[in-house]
């Protein structure tokens, strides 16, 4: 269990995020506000991915859910241990200031879903990544990758300390691309997706329809109509019968024989 802080320690250090305002009242230190996470996905929005974008967040949660650990192995690969690191802090509890490992996933199955092929870039690392191939990795991040060159990548990044997404240029081996290898069947038109497209547009017009409280009945009247009066009087008894239908508690009209 761990140690709490003795009642003269709780004096001397205490803090209360109510009682200490003066941190808080420069907004330019804190940064820009925004009504809703910055860094999150959005999806591109059309008729298709609109329609299955539900059973893409289904399997973004799944994904989400399978456990990812930093291992160590033995020379069969057989695994031996989990490593107590920074990397198995992102990966099992969390990833950066604003996503747990949960959230963060659901990101990177998101972003894969939308974008096909994205970077998980380590923005706080013990040492610098442009340094030296071996270091403690902090904080994980997923980034857009804008432009391909032949041993880097232009990435689009969520910047905590300022709120923005940044464009770097990153050493392609100090980050992790990530392919989904089902994009062009997800994203591009396919048949299957069209014939459901298809469906469901004839399913909701099916169903407007037949709320819309139309009968769609054709009534014929004992005489003919050839001239003006006969016509009044034809729009006038089935003027009568809409009312009666829509007045009545139980939908009965009646009309008589002539």
């Amino acid at each position: 269990m761990a140690n709490l802080p003795t009642l003269g320690q709780r004096f001397r250090r205490g803090w209360n995020a109510f009682l200490d305002k003066k941190a808080y009242e420069n907004f330019n230190i804190i940064g820009g506000g925004y009504s809703g996470p910055n860094y999150r996905t959005i999806l591109s929005t059309n008729t298709e991915q609109s329609i299955i974008s539900p059973i893409l967040n289904r399997a973004a949660v799944d994904i989400s859910m399978i456990p990812l650990r930093h291992s160590r192995v033995d020379e069969n690969n057989i695994y031996k241990g989990t490593i107590d690191s920074g990397l198995n802090n992102c990966l099992s509890l969390t990833a950066n200031i604003d996503q747990t490992a949960y959230s963060f996933m659901v990101d990177v199955a998101m972003s894969l879903f939308d974008e096909g092929i994205i970077a998980v870039v380590p923005v706080d690392t013990s040492i610098s990544i442009l340094d030296s191939s071996s270091f403690e990795i902090l904080s994980l991040r997923t980034g857009k990758i804008i432009q391909w060159y032949p041993r880097h990548v232009l990435v689009r990044l969520y910047n905590d300390n300022t709120g923005q997404r940044e464009d770097l240029t990153l050493l392609k081996s100090s980050i992790a691309i990530v392919e989904n290898p089902l994009y062009s069947v997800m994203n591009e038109p396919n048949s299957t997706l069209k014939r459901l497209v298809a469906k469901l547009n004839l399913l909701d017009a099916i169903d407007n329809q037949s709320g819309s409280g139309k009968l769609d009945l054709i009534m014929q009247v004992p005489y003919a109509i050839r001239s003006e009066q006969k016509r009044e009087l034809a729009e006038k008894r089935l003027a009568a019968l809409e009312t009666q239908l829509k007045d009545s508690k139980y939908g009965v009209a009646y009309a008589d024989a002539t």
